[in-house]
């Protein structure tokens, strides 16, 4: 129970820089993520109503 608990402790001492890193790479990843996506809608959505419009 005792090693488990000092295992526990040095886990987090050196934990929460990793964790911000992650997080961070997260919230980045996601935004890029939203932003392709909005943008690739804008892009199909668009081409189809130009393309339904014109013909």
């Amino acid at each position: 129970m005792g090693s488990k608990n000092r295992k526990e402790s040095s886990s987090t001492k050196r934990g929460p820089s990793k964790f911000e890193i992650v997080e961070k790479a997260q919230k980045r990843a996601r935004r890029v993520c939203h932003f392709i996506y909005l943008s690739f809608n804008i892009v199909y959505y668009g081409h189809d109503y130009l393309y339904i419009h014109t013909t």
